[in-house]
């Protein structure tokens, strides 16, 4: 079992999803001309400017709304190695630079697989997330609602594993109603490390 890393706690608020915007005909992150707010911009050079992204998230941080990142808006899968980093790096300044210290960032860290899972959950404990959320993967998800002692097996291996205290990402497409309630079953076992979004 992993060493949890202190994290900032996960207080009572709103936690809201936070757009990735890509350039259009490309994976790259970037900006969309349909929306009024940029999110990530990639300029020519290859550089991302994250400046979009710092100013949005403090705007919400403002407004009381806490940063869940790369997780559920199905962009994860689409961010290459490293801009997953990048963007809990970005948001962490732009709250802190904001006064927002103690506000604590969400990251997705659903992978393909349970060791792919723990490492994401890995990758984002040691760029600064104080939580990940963890979805069941889309491939396995038919095998996995089907088969509770795998379900359990999966998120408490993860739960057991990650640095970072981990979310239950229950989405209705892969989970079904009495699979949720076995999720919330699977975070009661893992009290401390372990909740369930839904």
């Amino acid at each position: 079992m992993a060493l949890p890393r202190a994290s900032r706690p996960m207080t009572p608020g709103i936690y809201a999803p936070l757009p990735t915007f890509f350039l259009p005909d490309s994976e790259d992150l970037g900006s969309s001309s349909a929306l009024y707010v940029c999110f990530v911009v990639l300029m020519p050079s290859g550089n991302i400017d994250l400046q979009g992204l710092e100013k949005h998230v403090a705007y919400l941080a403002r407004a009381g709304v806490r940063p869940l990142l790369a997780g559920t808006m199905g962009e994860g899968i689409h961010l290459a190695h490293g801009e997953r980093t990048r963007l809990i790096h970005s948001a962490r300044k732009a709250l802190d630079t904001a006064g927002f210290l103690d506000v604590p960032i969400i990251v997705g860290a659903g992978g393909g697989s349970t060791r792919e899972t723990i490492a994401l959950c890995e990758e984002v404990g040691a760029a600064g997330a104080d939580a990940a959320i963890v979805i069941t993967p889309g491939y396995f998800a038919g095998v996995l609602t089907n088969h509770r002692p795998a379900l359990k097996e999966y998120f408490t291996e993860i739960a057991g594993k990650s640095p970072v205290p981990v979310l239950i990402y229950n989405c209705g497409v892969l989970l079904n109603p009495p699979e949720a309630i076995h999720s919330l079953m699977i975070a009661r076992t893992h009290r401390s490390r372990c909740q369930c979004r839904n």
